[in-house]
Protein backbone atom coordinates (compact mmCIF):
# COMPACT_ATOMS: atom_id res chain seq x y z
CA UNK A 1 0.00 0.00 0.00
CA UNK A 2 1.36 3.71 -1.18
CA UNK A 3 0.11 6.56 0.76
CA UNK A 4 1.67 10.40 0.52
CA UNK A 5 0.64 13.25 3.08
CA UNK A 6 -0.53 16.21 0.54
CA UNK A 7 1.48 19.14 2.05
CA UNK A 8 -0.98 22.66 1.30
CA UNK A 9 -0.01 24.34 -1.85
CA UNK A 10 0.11 21.52 -5.24
CA UNK A 11 -1.13 18.47 -4.01
CA UNK A 12 -2.10 17.23 -7.75
CA UNK A 13 2.16 16.72 -8.52
CA UNK A 14 2.64 14.91 -5.73
CA UNK A 15 -0.29 12.47 -6.68
CA UNK A 16 0.84 12.35 -10.24
CA UNK A 17 4.49 11.25 -9.51
CA UNK A 18 3.31 8.82 -6.35
CA UNK A 19 0.33 7.59 -7.65
CA UNK A 20 -0.55 6.93 -3.88
CA UNK A 21 -3.62 4.31 -2.91
CA UNK A 22 -3.93 6.65 -0.12
CA UNK A 23 -3.53 10.62 -0.02
CA UNK A 24 -3.94 12.04 3.19
CA UNK A 25 -4.42 15.82 2.41
CA UNK A 26 -4.06 18.67 4.81
CA UNK A 27 -7.11 20.89 4.66
CA UNK A 28 -6.08 23.86 7.02
CA UNK A 29 -3.58 25.22 4.61
CA UNK A 30 -5.16 28.48 2.67
CA UNK A 31 -7.08 26.17 0.52
CA UNK A 32 -9.31 24.83 2.75
CA UNK A 33 -11.26 21.43 1.54
CA UNK A 34 -10.59 22.68 -2.15
CA UNK A 35 -7.39 21.25 -1.95
CA UNK A 36 -8.71 18.16 -2.33
CA UNK A 37 -10.24 18.70 -5.34
CA UNK A 38 -6.65 18.34 -7.41
CA UNK A 39 -6.52 14.85 -5.97
CA UNK A 40 -9.71 13.48 -6.69
CA UNK A 41 -9.40 14.70 -10.61
CA UNK A 42 -5.53 13.40 -10.94
CA UNK A 43 -6.45 10.26 -9.27
CA UNK A 44 -9.75 9.06 -8.89
CA UNK A 45 -8.99 5.55 -7.28
CA UNK A 46 -7.09 7.17 -4.53
CA UNK A 47 -8.76 6.97 -1.34
CA UNK A 48 -8.79 10.48 0.48
CA UNK A 49 -8.28 11.36 3.79
CA UNK A 50 -8.78 14.94 5.31
CA UNK A 51 -6.79 16.08 7.80
CA UNK A 52 -8.01 18.86 9.71
CA UNK A 53 -7.75 20.96 12.98
CA UNK A 54 -11.55 22.03 12.82
CA UNK A 55 -13.35 19.98 14.25
CA UNK A 56 -17.33 20.66 13.21
CA UNK A 57 -19.64 19.25 11.46
CA UNK A 58 -20.09 21.30 8.90
CA UNK A 59 -15.55 20.06 8.05
CA UNK A 60 -16.98 16.93 8.68
CA UNK A 61 -20.38 17.03 6.39
CA UNK A 62 -18.33 18.97 3.36
CA UNK A 63 -15.17 16.36 3.50
CA UNK A 64 -17.58 13.13 3.25
CA UNK A 65 -18.99 15.49 0.25
CA UNK A 66 -15.68 16.07 -1.13
CA UNK A 67 -15.30 11.79 -1.30
CA UNK A 68 -13.07 11.29 1.47
CA UNK A 69 -13.43 7.83 2.85
CA UNK A 70 -11.69 9.17 6.13
CA UNK A 71 -11.49 12.42 8.35
CA UNK A 72 -8.87 12.80 11.17
CA UNK A 73 -7.79 15.24 13.47
CA UNK A 74 -4.08 16.82 13.70
CA UNK A 75 -4.23 15.68 16.85
CA UNK A 76 -4.23 11.64 16.40
CA UNK A 77 -1.45 9.38 17.55
CA UNK A 78 0.54 7.73 15.16
CA UNK A 79 -0.50 4.50 15.44
CA UNK A 80 -3.77 4.94 15.21
CA UNK A 81 -3.18 7.29 11.99
CA UNK A 82 -1.67 4.26 10.87
CA UNK A 83 -4.89 2.03 11.90
CA UNK A 84 -6.83 4.23 9.87
CA UNK A 85 -5.53 4.51 6.81
CA UNK A 86 -5.06 0.80 6.25
CA UNK A 87 -8.61 0.75 7.15
CA UNK A 88 -9.56 3.26 4.43
CA UNK A 89 -7.17 1.22 1.98
CA UNK A 90 -9.26 -1.23 2.51
CA UNK A 91 -12.69 0.11 1.11
CA UNK A 92 -13.85 1.54 4.60
CA UNK A 93 -14.80 4.65 5.64
CA UNK A 94 -13.38 6.16 8.90
CA UNK A 95 -13.85 9.30 11.18
CA UNK A 96 -11.55 9.77 13.96
CA UNK A 97 -13.78 9.56 17.39
CA UNK A 98 -12.16 12.58 18.53
CA UNK A 99 -12.96 14.59 15.43
CA UNK A 100 -16.75 12.64 15.63
CA UNK A 101 -17.66 13.88 19.56
CA UNK A 102 -15.93 17.27 18.79
CA UNK A 103 -18.23 17.77 16.16
CA UNK A 104 -21.21 16.21 17.79
CA UNK A 105 -20.49 18.31 20.53
CA UNK A 106 -21.62 21.61 18.84
CA UNK A 107 -24.89 23.60 19.93
CA UNK A 108 -28.09 23.19 17.87
CA UNK A 109 -28.42 25.81 15.36
CA UNK A 110 -30.69 28.63 16.91
CA UNK A 111 -31.02 30.74 13.49
CA UNK A 112 -34.50 30.93 11.89
CA UNK A 113 -34.33 30.11 7.88
CA UNK A 114 -34.44 34.24 7.25
CA UNK A 115 -30.99 34.28 9.39
CA UNK A 116 -29.37 32.03 7.74
CA UNK A 117 -30.62 33.49 4.65
CA UNK A 118 -29.41 36.93 5.73
CA UNK A 119 -26.02 35.47 6.91
CA UNK A 120 -25.36 34.03 3.61
CA UNK A 121 -25.92 37.08 1.76
CA UNK A 122 -23.51 38.99 4.06
CA UNK A 123 -20.97 35.83 3.60
CA UNK A 124 -20.96 37.55 0.02
CA UNK A 125 -20.74 40.83 1.04
CA UNK A 126 -24.06 41.71 -0.19
CA UNK A 127 -25.32 45.39 1.23
CA UNK A 128 -28.42 45.86 3.65
CA UNK A 129 -30.19 47.24 0.79
CA UNK A 130 -29.47 44.36 -1.67
CA UNK A 131 -30.23 41.98 0.99
CA UNK A 132 -33.69 43.75 1.33
CA UNK A 133 -34.23 43.64 -2.40
CA UNK A 134 -33.08 40.02 -3.05
CA UNK A 135 -34.88 38.64 0.31
CA UNK A 136 -38.48 40.73 -0.49
CA UNK A 137 -38.28 42.07 2.70
CA UNK A 138 -37.37 46.04 3.99
CA UNK A 139 -34.28 47.55 5.27
CA UNK A 140 -34.92 47.19 8.99
CA UNK A 141 -36.14 43.72 8.63
CA UNK A 142 -32.81 42.96 7.05
CA UNK A 143 -31.22 44.55 10.15
CA UNK A 144 -33.33 43.12 12.73
CA UNK A 145 -32.45 39.63 10.99
CA UNK A 146 -28.80 40.30 11.13
CA UNK A 147 -29.24 41.90 14.49
CA UNK A 148 -30.58 38.31 15.73
CA UNK A 149 -27.90 36.62 14.18
CA UNK A 150 -25.25 38.03 15.47
CA UNK A 151 -26.69 37.86 19.23
CA UNK A 152 -27.97 34.01 18.78
CA UNK A 153 -24.25 33.60 17.77
CA UNK A 154 -22.47 35.70 20.18
CA UNK A 155 -20.76 37.77 18.00
CA UNK A 156 -19.84 41.53 17.73
CA UNK A 157 -20.69 42.27 14.38
CA UNK A 158 -21.86 40.24 10.92
CA UNK A 159 -18.56 39.25 9.67
CA UNK A 160 -18.02 37.35 13.12
CA UNK A 161 -21.58 35.93 12.84
CA UNK A 162 -20.69 34.62 9.59
CA UNK A 163 -17.53 33.08 10.53
CA UNK A 164 -19.05 31.40 13.72
CA UNK A 165 -21.93 30.21 11.84
CA UNK A 166 -19.69 28.78 9.61
CA UNK A 167 -17.48 26.93 12.09
CA UNK A 168 -20.20 25.73 13.81
CA UNK A 169 -21.89 24.19 10.90
CA UNK A 170 -24.51 26.26 10.46
CA UNK A 171 -23.89 28.30 7.98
Amino acid sequence: MSTVVMPPGEPDEGVRQWRPQVALVDVDGGAGLDATKPVTAALPACALVVLTEQQTPAVVRDALGCRARGVVGTGMAQAELAELIREVSGGGRVIDPAVAMAALATADNPLTGRELDVLRLAAQGVPTREMARKLFLSEGTIRNRMSAAVRKTGSRNRLEAVRRARELGWL
